[in-house]
């Protein structure tokens, strides 16, 4: 390794030799080619093979697997992060961590979180010990020595470990708890809300009263942070923390490693938030208003909608899909020769069917045409029937929970080509066409066809009727026929033919079909150019002479136009 400044190879890149394999051969890391971030990141890289280096003293070092793998991790610009030895202590562990970390004056993440959380707790363990013989000689009652921020994070190991799949995957659900604890972190770290920092606390201080200001944060339905203080949390979300902060109390009167029990009386702290005031029951009456897209804001999104956009368009309103019933739609759900959908949604398990309008099931085989040309990187995306060009789900759930949503993203490419044209037309979500679709239905029939199309639990007192009972299908199939019948108008702003291919403009609808309308009156294509303000080339490309109706009459002036 060489202690001189970073130059820059002919390509721009930054690059750097640091540590050598175990074969003697100098390791070269590719940094990038911001130098401020290159030198950062040769700091980093150096300070784990120094960390090796001190461990091999006496013998010649080199780079493991693990360690090479977290360096190039650094090189490409990731959190730096320390791995586990193989047979190392967890205690040992944390200490080569905190003190890598302290050394550079940068956070290194364990590698092996897990382990590293094993480790915390012994040194835990080892000093709730030493402070009890220190109390029991003292004959006074000692603290625990673990804040609530630490019993929060000992418990967040919890979740991840308890809803982690074989196949490494976080559940959904277990993303959703992990995003609720910080939001629950954020506002009782902020005095603003309880009037303290209740993370600071040691467990020996949650007596009755502080977890009774604890539920009181989330129970009085605070300003939210992500409005800025300027609504107030709706009851449902409130109601969620509350839960989950309910959860994590009952995890920690049961964690052997932690000192901590119910305080006398806790379960009879009020859990129930606030309800709505007046004021704010109107305010949600007028937006639920706006959560159905009107008939002529429907007419402008499938008149400018591309094939691949068109598809998405009706199976929101055909089938109430929202983005991950799309990503989640395999083949084998398919039943094209009788105009049918029948599957099952994988976030409640329940069975959805579905009736298809014609253009939906034109718009499906258009989709299973162009998937024959896709191969998929893995053998268990065969079935899923969108993918992208490269042959991924367009939409899915990553390993930590997150979801790569494609769907949504070919959806507002829709919206901001509107918006070009009609800078005041809405930025509505995927979602809407949901909501659309569901309450239409709701209006031709009743609830419990709603609840179908939506593929919720049916409403009955009974809840064991699902188990005995059929679905009355056709009454959702007749239902969804009659809202075809009702947005007749509207699908036929597509075209005579939809799913033909289409030019792809960047001009806008509405100076498209000026040109065009220019182009068969008879007007030049460079005055054409002139009052577009575009170039002669891409009158010829749009609308080629050969598309244009021959005419007698000779050109009208621009102007006229």
């Amino acid at each position: 390794m060489y202690d001189k400044k970073l130059k820059r190879g002919k390509d721009g890149l930054f690059t750097r030799y640091v540590g050598q394999n175990g074969r003697g051969v100098p390791e070269k890391f590719r940094l990038g080619y911001e130098q401020d971030a290159a030198e950062e990141k040769v700091r980093l890289i150096t300070a784990i093979w120094q960390e090796i280096e001190g461990r091999l003293s006496g013998q010649r070092p080199s780079w493991d697997k693990a360690s090479l793998e977290a360096a190039k991790a650094i090189a490409k610009g990731k959190p730096p992060s320390l791995p586990k030895r193989e047979f190392e202590d967890p205690i040992r562990y944390v200490e080569r961590v905190a003190a890598i970390s302290e050394a550079t004056g940068t956070t290194f993440h364990p590698g092996d979180p897990l382990n590293h959380q094993i480790g915390l707790d012994d040194l835990r363990q080892e000093l709730v010990e030493l402070r009890q013989k220190i109390s029991d000689a003292a004959g006074t009652p000692a603290a625990t020595g673990t804040t609530v921020q630490q019993a929060i994070t000992a418990y967040e190991v919890h979740v991840r470990r308890s809803l982690t799949l074989p196949d490494g995957f976080l559940r959904p659900w277990g993303r959703t708890k992990l995003d609720q604890l910080d939001s629950i972190r954020n506002y009782l770290s902020d005095e603003r809300f309880g009037g303290r920092d209740f993370l600071s606390l040691d467990l020996s201080g949650l007596t009755h009263d502080r977890c009774e200001e604890m539920f009181g944060v989330f129970r009085r339905r605070p300003l939210t942070l992500r409005s800025k203080l300027r609504d107030r949390m709706k009851p449902s979300t409130a109601k969620n923390y509350i839960k989950e902060l309910g959860n994590f109390f009952n995890w920690l009167d049961g964690a052997e490693t932690l000192e901590w029990t119910f305080p006398r009386r806790f379960h009879a702290i009020k859990k129930t938030p606030d309800d709505l005031t007046a004021s704010e029951q109107y305010d949600r009456r007028m937006a639920r208003e706006k959560l159905v897209l009107p008939d002529e804001h429907l007419m402008v999104l499938f008149e400018y909608a591309l094939p691949s956009e068109r598809i998405l368009l009706l199976l929101g309103l055909n089938c109430a899909f929202a983005a991950s019933e799309i990503g989640h739609l395999r083949k084998g759900f398919l039943k094209l020769d009788r105009s049918m959908i029948d599957g099952i949604r994988f976030k409640s398990s329940n069975d959805t069917r579905h009736w298809l309008w014609p253009q939906t099931k034109d718009g499906l085989e258009w989709v299973l045409a162009a998937r024959q040309s896709v191969r998929s990187g893995r053998t268990e995306d065969a079935d899923v029937v969108f993918v992208t060009e490269r042959g991924k789900p367009l939409w899915h759930a990553t390993q930590n929970g997150h979801v790569s949503d494609g769907v949504s993203n070919v959806w507002y490419r829709l919206i901001r080509r509107v918006q070009q044209d009609h800078p005041a037309f809405p930025s509505y979500s995927f979602n809407k066409l949901r909501k659309t679709s569901a309450t239409r239905i709701l209006e031709i029939a009743d609830a419990e066809t709603a609840s179908m199309i939506l593929a919720h639990k049916t409403i009955s007192e009974d809840e064991l009727l699902h188990h005995y009972a059929l679905l009355p299908w056709e009454k959702l199939f007749n239902a969804q026929r009659k809202l075809e019948e009702q947005l007749a108008p509207i699908l036929e702003a597509s075209g005579p033919d939809p799913w033909a291919p289409r030019t792809r403009s960047y001009l806008g609808l509405v100076k498209v079909k000026r040109l065009k309308e220019m182009r068969e009156r008879g007007v030049p294509p460079k005055e054409i150019a002139e009052a577009l303000k575009i170039s002669v080339a891409t009158v010829h490309r749009l609308v080629p002479a050969s598309k244009v109706k021959p005419i007698d009459t000779d050109s009208p002036a621009v102007a006229e136009l």
